[in-house]
């Protein structure tokens, strides 16, 4: 049954409005530090997106002008590389100018505000969800998985990449809603629709991981968690030994051939690859926190996650049992095997910003034993220790 709207369900979260005021700070600051066109892919991504031709419903159809008044001769040097501890930046080179900042920053602001509104406005967000959902999703269920959110967009990785000069700065917060309304399949099917006619390739990750996630919970329903486990060893193992040979065996997909061919001429001509296969999970981890395409990255954070992932996995060991975490589980199941099974098979895919949307389903198991504004806490001093670094690497 459809519950009838009043507009007391506008009520404002003030966890929600919280988290969206400190990403409102935070992406002004970073876009201030953050050095110009250390971005990934961003000459082809740039071109990418001045040169397309957009429909009404695009937010970039209404900033094309502004866009093509940036200045985009990148002149940025920067000492890293992926392998390195420290870097510095050339701050005097690497700067834009207060113009282009300022448009940077309100493109990403407009871009992200349904975001926004979505873990502000809860009330409505969950009739949303249940009006397009065939089995109707519990509120505690839907209020975790928006806080899950709301910690997601201050985390630095993600407040990164969701500035980034590109068309997945728009993808990216699409997946979003994906995530947030994964239980209702017409919601997600039109998503999908929507991403695919903006980025066929960031479309194919996203509609593997919902796919996988829904194989899944059929056979969670049909046999139990341990064929599932099964199953995504099974892809992942698949992966493994295939590689991307499989680019020879696909078919020359016209919506998809360019990409294919930009894969093929890495792995030939030795782009890509430099480390062992094994290996590719730990670059997704690392950028997965924050590495910028140039290699830029900030230790002190790898010293503070990695004993705290180990701490929140010590504490979701001893619960016996939650009907939250058993959920938990599936979407995290699926999160991993979608990643493992993409780099894997295409060594392009190691970098963590295909995965990025999925970063919610991360946060999701600690929220059971961690208190969410603990966990606000340790992501705002996640986010000024990479500040700050960014900062010294320019003086």
């Amino acid at each position: 049954m459809v519950e009838v709207f009043s507009f007391s369900k506008l009520s404002i979260s003030k966890f929600g409005l919280i988290c969206s005021i400190f990403f409102i700070i935070f992406t002004v600051i970073a876009r201030f530090i953050l050095p110009f066109g250390d971005e990934p892919d961003f000459e082809f991504r740039l071109n990418d997106l001045i040169y397309t031709q957009y429909t009404a419903f695009s937010p970039y159809n209404y900033v094309h002008d502004t866009l093509n008044g940036f200045n985009y001769i990148n002149t940025c040097s920067i000492n890293a590389s992926p392998t390195s501890l420290w870097a510095t930046i050339d701050y005097t080179n690497c700067r834009e100018n207060l113009y282009q900042i300022l448009s940077r920053i309100s493109i990403t602001l407009i871009i992200y505000s349904p975001i926004l509104l979505l873990i502000c406005f809860r009330n409505l967000s969950y009739i949303i969800c249940n009006t397009f959902s065939i089995k109707q999703l519990s509120k505690q269920s839907f209020e975790n998985r928006l806080d899950a959110i709301s910690l997601t967009i201050i985390f630095p990785s993600f407040i990164y990449l969701s500035g980034i000069l590109a068309k997945e700065q728009l993808t990216l917060a699409l997946a979003v809603f994906l995530i947030a309304f994964l239980e209702s399949w017409i919601i997600v099917s039109f998503i999908l629709f929507i991403i695919a006619g903006i980025d066929l390739g960031n479309a194919t990750v996203y509609a593997t991981f919902v796919s996988i996630f829904y194989f899944f919970k059929f056979i969670q329903k049909k046999w139990g968690n341990q064929y599932i486990i099964a199953m995504a060893l099974l892809l992942v193992i698949f992966a493994f030994i295939i590689g991307s040979t499989i680019l020879d065996k696909i078919p020359n997909l016209n919506p998809l051939s360019d990409k294919i061919e930009a894969m093929k001429y890495k792995n030939e001509n030795l782009f890509i690859d430099e480390y062992p296969k094994i290996f590719r999970p730990v670059i997704t981890l690392i950028s997965g926190i924050f590495m910028s395409s140039s290699g830029i990255k900030v230790i002190p954070l790898y010293i503070i996650i990695f004993p705290s992932l180990l701490i929140g996995y010590i504490k979701l060991k001893s619960i016996t049992k939650n009907s939250f975490l058993e959920i938990d589980k599936l979407y995290l199941l699926a999160a991993i095997t979608t990643i493992l099974f993409f780099i894997f098979l295409f060594p392009d895919y190691s970098y963590a910003k295909y995965y990025i949307f999925l970063l919610p389903l991360f946060f999701a198991p600690f929220l059971i034993v961690f208190d969410r504004i603990k966990i606000l806490y340790f992501n705002l001093i996640l986010v000024i220790i990479w500040l700050l670094n960014l900062f010294i690497y320019t003086i």
